[in-house]
Formats: C-alpha cells, sequence, structure tokens
C-alpha cells in the first residue's frame, strides 16, 4: 500500500468537522472563526461588515475601530503562521492504515489534541489583549479571604462590558475548575442542567450561565502573575483567573485542508506521523475582554 498521507489527515478533519457542527462547540466558536474565509495561509482583508451578520454587533466593532458606516475599511490580515498537530508513533504504516479502527482512533486523538491546543491559544491570547491603557480590566477577585469567583465579580465584568458597549449577545466567561465549583454557590447562577442554552449548542467544557455569560470550564485555565498577566517565566504564574469576554474580542482561522508529514523514528523501528493544520489568531476589540484573578498580593 505504501504511505497514503491523506488517510490520517482526512480522518482528523472528519472528527474534528462532525464534532464542531454537531451540538458541541469549540472555544474558537466563541470569538469569531474565520476558517471559512482562509485562502492558502492567511485570510486577506478582515473586513468588519463582513465578520458577524448581526447588525448591532457590527456597528459596535465599526465603533471600536472607528470606521464609518459607510466605510469599507478592513482591520487587519489574519496570517496563518503558526501549527497546531499531533504527532504519533506508527510501527507499521500498511498494517495501521488498513485498520478502519487504528485510524478512527488516531483520527480522534488528534482532534482532541488540535482542539485542546487551539483552546489554550485562544485563551492565552485573551489574557494577553487586556489593554495596559485601561487596568480596570485586570482586577482581583472581591474575595481576598477565601479566594473564590463570587457573583459580585460576575457583576462587576457585566458593568464594564456594557460601559464599553459590548454587545449583549455571545458574551462568556472561561474558569478553571476550581472557580466552576465555586459558581455552584451564587445564587443567579443557572448550571448545565437547568440552561441547556437557548440554541441547544453546547460549548466545550459549558458549565451554566449567570448574568448574561455563559460559563465554560477548561482545566488548562491559564495561571497568571500577582499582576495578573502571563509572565514569561512560568514559575510566577500561580493565580487563578476568569477570562469574561464578548465574541468581537478577537478571531482566528484553521488552514481549511489538514496537511501531514512522516519521519522515521531516531531511536525506534517506528515512523512518526505528524497530522496539523495551519492557525493564525488576532485581537479586535480588546476593550471587550476583562479578566478578574486571584492575587496574592491581596493577602496583606
Amino acid at each position: 500500500m505504501g504511505y497514503n498521507p491523506q488517510i490520517w489527515s482526512n480522518k482528523t478533519l472528519q472528527q474534528m468537522i462532525r464534532e464542531r457542527l454537531g451540538n458541541q462547540k469549540w472555544l474558537i466558536d466563541t470569538i469569531v472563526d474565520l476558517t471559512k474565509r482562509a485562502q492558502g495561509n492567511k485570510v486577506e482583508s478582515i473586513n468588519i461588515p463582513q465578520l458577524i451578520p448581526n447588525s448591532a454587533q457590527t456597528k459596535a466593532l465599526k465603533a471600536e475601530f472607528d470606521i464609518p458606516d459607510d466605510s469599507g475599511k478592513s482591520v487587519s490580515t489574519l496570517n496563518l503562521n503558526l501549527q497546531i498537530g499531533y504527532l504519533f508513533n506508527v510501527y507499521d504504516i500498511d498494517k495501521a492504515q488498513s485498520d478502519i479502527a487504528e485510524t478512527n482512533e488516531q483520527g480522534l486523538n488528534a482532534k482532541d489534541a488540535i482542539r485542546d491546543e487551539s483552546n489554550l491559544r485562544i485563551m492565552n491570547l485573551l489574557v494577553n489583549s487586556v489593554p495596559v491603557s485601561a487596568p480596570v480590566h485586570l482586577v482581583p477577585i472581591a474575595d481576598t479571604t477565601n479566594k473564590k469567583l463570587t457573583e459580585e465579580d460576575i457583576q462587576a465584568a457585566k458593568v464594564a462590558l456594557d460601559k464599553q458597549k459590548a454587545p449583549q449577545k455571545d458574551r462568556f466567561c472561561i474558569v478553571s475548575p476550581e472557580y466552576a465549583n465555586d459558581l455552584t454557590s451564587i445564587s443567579n447562577f443557572s448550571d448545565v442542567s437547568k440552561n441547556p442554552n437557548a440554541k441547544g449548542v453546547i460549548y466545550d467544557g459549558y458549565v451554566g450561565h449567570a448574568h448574561g455569560f455563559d460559563f465554560i470550564m477548561q482545566a488548562d485555565c491559564p495561571l497568571v502573575d500577582d499582576d495578573g498577566t502571563i509572565s514569561e517565566t512560568a514559575e510566577n504564574n500561580t493565580n487563578k483567573c476568569a477570562i469574561f469576554y464578548q465574541k468581537l474580542a478577537a478571531c482566528a482561522a484553521f488552514q481549511k485542508k489538514f496537511s501531514q508529514k512522516t519521519q522515521p523514528s531516531a531511536t525506534k523501528v517506528n515512523d512518526i506521523i505528524n497530522v496539523w493544520s495551519a492557525w493564525g489568531e488576532l485581537k479586535l476589540a480588546d476593550k471587550y475582554i476583562y479578566v478578574k484573578y486571584d492575587s496574592t498580593d491581596n493577602d496583606a
């Protein structure tokens, strides 16, 4: 049979499309997903009116970039200059490619790995995009004693986004497992069993709704330093955070087709296959991001 790379990339893409066309969405679905407009390794001229068909959101984003209603001005070009992929070992390529169970399993594994990496990139993008000129959008949590996320924090995030005239629709908050547990004690929180989302769409990690935000738990929610930012020195990032945002805060895209490459292992009698997609990400309306974090500086 010989090496047939399309078997591996196509299985991954099929698994990804099947999941996202169903009722389970990824974090890229909570921001502006430009995958359908990707041509080669870029999305050319991101035009404001084409981003979101909802007129209110289009108007809001135009206002963010000070673009007149009659202007065709673009925000930017989104370059797909990063790679997101999954590596795995195959000891007998011919046998593996003829084994439907194995190709399906590796396709699922690759899909999960690519989803998780894209989710992490989006979370880091959002935290890193909080404007330094707006410190009011980077705020320690209110409960400095028990270090819990409270209703006061959620209300503060709502007020902050309201003041920036962020659209009421498509507001989200990404939380750590610990903060997700804190939500259960909030009186106005509707957990997933009570509020499965009006459209029947369940985001991966969705735990419930409160004050206009859909809450999404991510085990890999970034840790931040005592200033609420992600430090380049990893050991400084010890504090949990909650990332509140509206859909227009950022955009991202996968390349429409997945790629693959193989190489012999240097240490074992097997081949290493890498299934990957080109990826790009870009902040848009960064004032639609509000981060609450647990700062150890509050212990004083």
